[in-house]
């Protein structure tokens, strides 16, 4: 195919009007939105996604807003890190912006909830250590269904372990600032005592 210089092609944008560019770009932009918003609600039950803010975070960690919310969650996809949809509590955000920021500690003073219920991917070194960022002593470990307790749990004081297991529960990232505790129990599954369910729509 045959590509116009640069010149030519700024010179025939120049001669659209610009109600048509705007036209043309506005639903693309919103259909885009429309899908990202349906990937990011599909991280928790959808009785809380409904009502969560939904955000996306850029290449430097900032976080851009792409639909407003009335509850204390917020949601979002976050590829960057292996993770298909996150929704979390006001706690749990903090921890996630504190992470996507590269700060050396998360800000959260009190432990948060995060659902991710489409799972995710982790990097493990062949004897079974999990690893915050990919290396080339790690592989990616595909993870299933689960929520999180966004809070750094001692596992020699809990009694916790630090690596998948039977049980379904475990210290990710023990030892660092980042560690939290991972059950892997399908959020879809989970009943809320209010009475609200678990219903999804993903």
């Amino acid at each position: 195919m045959r590509i116009a210089p640069p010149f030519v092609a700024a010179a025939c944008l120049l001669a659209v009007p610009a109600a048509l560019i705007a036209q043309a770009t506005k639903p693309a932009a919103a259909s885009s939105d429309a899908a990202y918003i349906r990937k990011a609600e599909g991280g928790a039950p959808f009785s809380i996604s409904k009502d969560a803010r939904i955000a996306r975070f850029d290449k430097d960690g900032n976080v851009n807003v792409v639909r407003d919310g009335s509850n204390d969650f917020t949601c979002a996809s976050i590829p960057q890190m292996g993770i298909p949809a996150y929704c979390a509590d006001k706690n749990a955000w903090d921890w996630m912006t504190s992470a996507m920021s590269r700060k050396d500690k998360p800000s959260n003073n009190e432990p948060g909830v995060a659902y991710m219920m489409q799972g995710g991917v982790h990097y493990e070194t062949a004897d079974g250590k999990i690893e915050m960022t990919p290396s080339a002593k790690t592989h990616n470990v595909k993870e299933p269904p689960h929520w999180m307790l966004m809070w750094p749990l001692d596992p020699a004081k809990t009694g916790l372990p630090t690596r998948p297991n039977a049980s379904g529960a475990y210290v990710m990232f023990a030892g660092t600032p980042y560690a939290h505790v991972m059950v892997y129990e399908n959020p879809a599954r989970m009943k809320n005592l209010a009475g609200k369910g678990s219903s999804s729509k993903s």
